[in-house]
């Protein structure tokens, strides 16, 4: 400190002596660090334009080797891929295939990180695949994805969105595996959390909630934080207990994924989205809804919690007892002040916020699905008999389109699209399916196992000396899935393949059924064949 002291007092005496050699001294920095800057940009120009000219499979070899052997990135590294892949104004020509030009060059960077490779491959991924910028009514067509800037001027948020440019560590150690895999879950019905869980090191609902927040612009549009985004979903990830067969962080990343099927690709997005003004909130909702709705689950029923005396039921007075504890205690990790990235968002946005997520949290409760049935087929006839006398029609449905009218009734919606996705692995293929039965098969039985210890009586399907659940599936089929997923899709027609996977996987059930029937033991086999999927 000392040393530090005398050099700034001899430093500012000196200028006061000799104020025109201290004045040449700065003249010669100040023209070296540009003459540093111009090479540097010239360098960096020649070296864009070389890259850009390589060949797809020239530059997937560059992105793939990056990705493997690059070093931790440092802050230097990190500078550098953010210089190199800057957005350039929309008056320069041709600014979508200069961002290519630089996501490649950025990817042949020395010191370049895992996280920049991504971005770097996704954006040479969009160039292979002559994706475009797409217009705000063919962004509705779809169900895109739509946000306003400051002007009111509507941005395509996926394949604009500068977040996507960044660097960000999706995982621990990524890899262009992980961005494939993810990059073909956000384009699909189907996902394999399973497998993505091993790939990541359990680490799979971080990376894809993290994945959806930067490839749809979300951090950006909102001004959030991507640390405290970071922080927030890592903790909720380790809140769910890997002691749980079925209620784990797996599950969890497969609701997220179901969820975000819904809206992007089943139309529920587009749909609710004039109702709130299309600011992107409601996704926001739904999204933390997907990632929190089994946090800190015991992997035990509100009913056992209810007969056992257990505080969470004392506490919550024996209502939604699983899903009023997952709701705040998601609520709890996220008012600490590193988790909060919420906190940008208007008072009146947060409040907005939370009440959607706690309604479709509670929403996922099984004692409510009459009730919740019954009361969205009701929204979606009296939507549809309006629509169609509004439109001169007769009082028929069949050419009636449903669409929400109110927040009540758009909330109503996204309460019934996150029901169906927490039994979306119903709909997915047929071995995946019944690797999820097999799981929740023994959590039931675990359940049980506690009932007996305690002297209770043994709840429906969880007595491991009767059949569990895989030996019910029609029925649950019949009575639960089918009047979900059929309402679902007459409001949102674009969330048919989810109804005909549901189909699919009920002709299986009921075939092994009627097997069953004709040859005792069948259902048994399959039993020990899903036992044997875990090894």
């Amino acid at each position: 400190r000392l040393k530090a002291g005398r050099g700034v007092l001899f430093g500012r005496r000196l200028a006061q002596l000799h104020p025109e050699k201290m004045a040449a001294v700065a003249s010669r920095k100040r023209d070296a660090t540009e003459n540093q800057s111009a090479r540097s940009g010239q360098q960096e120009e020649q070296g864009m334009k070389q890259v850009a000219s390589m060949d797809d499979a020239r530059m997937r070899d560059v992105v793939t080797s990056a990705s493997e052997t690059a070093p931790p990135a440092p802050r230097c590294a990190r500078r550098r891929v953010r210089s190199a892949l800057r957005v350039y104004d929309d008056t320069e020509p041709e600014p979508r295939e200069r961002h290519i030009a630089r996501g490649r060059f950025a990817a042949a960077l020395p010191g370049f990180c895992g996280g920049g490779g991504i971005s770097a491959a996704l954006l040479l991924r969009r160039h292979e695949q002559g994706q475009r910028h797409r217009t705000p009514s063919e962004q509705v067509a779809t169900g895109g994805l739509i946000f306003k800037d400051a002007a009111g001027e509507t941005l395509d948020a996926r394949f604009e969105s500068q977040e996507v440019l960044r660097t960000h560590t999706l995982v621990a150690e990524p890899s262009l595996q992980h961005f494939e895999v993810l990059q073909q879950a956000v384009d699909s019905w189907e996902f394999d959390a399973i497998q993505f869980a091993s790939i990541t090191g359990n680490r799979p609902l971080s990376g894809l909630f993290d994945f959806l927040f930067c490839s749809y612009g979300v951090l950006e549009h909102f001004g959030m934080e991507h640390g405290k985004l970071s922080n927030f979903i890592s903790k909720i990830e380790c809140g769910y207990h890997d002691s749980n067969p079925y209620h784990n962080r797996t599950h969890a990343t497969s609701v997220l994924h179901s969820m975000h099927a819904l809206l992007q690709l089943g139309g529920v997005g587009s749909m609710v989205a004039p109702v709130f003004g299309h600011g992107g909130v409601e996704r926001l909702a739904c999204w933390i809804a997907a990632a929190g709705h089994d946090y800190d689950h015991l992997g035990l029923t509100n009913d056992f919690m209810v007969k056992s005396g257990h505080d969470r039921a004392t506490r919550y007075n024996d209502m939604h007892v699983n899903e009023n504890h997952h709701a705040a205690a998601a609520f709890a990790v996220l008012q600490r002040q590193e988790c909060n990235f919420l906190a940008v968002l208007p008072r009146a946005s947060q409040r907005q916020v939370r009440s959607l997520v706690i309604q479709m949290v509670l929403s996922t409760d099984t004692a409510d699905h009459m009730s919740l049935l019954k009361s969205f087929n009701e929204c979606v006839d009296m939507n549809l008999v309006a629509g169609s006398e509004a439109q001169g029609r007769e009082r028929t449905l069949s050419h009636a389109r449903f669409a929400p009218n109110s927040e009540e009734e758009a909330t109503r919606v996204l309460k019934f699209a996150m029901k169906c996705s927490d039994l979306g692995h119903l709909s997915i293929d047929w071995d995946l399916h019944t690797r999820w039965v097999s799981v929740l098969e023994d959590e039931f039985f675990l359940q049980g196992d506690q009932e007996r210890a305690l002297a209770m009586p043994v709840s429906f399907l969880m007595d491991r000396s009767k059949p569990g659940p895989s030996s019910s599936q029609v029925g649950f089929y019949n009575f639960v899935v089918f009047p979900l997923f059929r309402s679902l899709a007459r409001a949102a027609p674009a969330s048919e393949p989810m109804l005909q996977g549901a189909s699919a996987n009920f002709e299986r059930w009921r075939a092994l059924e009627e097997g069953e029937k004709q040859r005792p033991g069948a259902t048994a086999r399959l039993r020990w064949r899903m036992a044997m999927w875990w090894f």
